[in-house]
């Protein structure tokens, strides 16, 4: 659908912590309640697709020792 049908509000990027969940730039039409991936909101993305999980802390000990 084009943006002229949704009233999509930007989203912005969140990085994951060790401690919160953060998640990737989308859109969310304040209408209807669907995400958008991209600002013309065409193809409608699912909510888990969005989020990015929190950071573990193997995965940052590796990124500080094994560069």
């Amino acid at each position: 659908m084009a943006d002229a049908q949704h009233n999509l509000k930007k989203i912005a990027a969140k990085k994951a912590t060790l401690f919160s969940k953060g998640n990737i730039e989308y859109y969310v039409c304040t209408d209807c309640g669907k995400l958008y991936a991209d600002r013309q909101g065409t193809g409608a993305i699912d909510a888990s697709s969005v989020i990015i999980p929190k950071v573990s802390i193997l995965s940052l000990l590796r990124s500080l020792f094994f560069k």
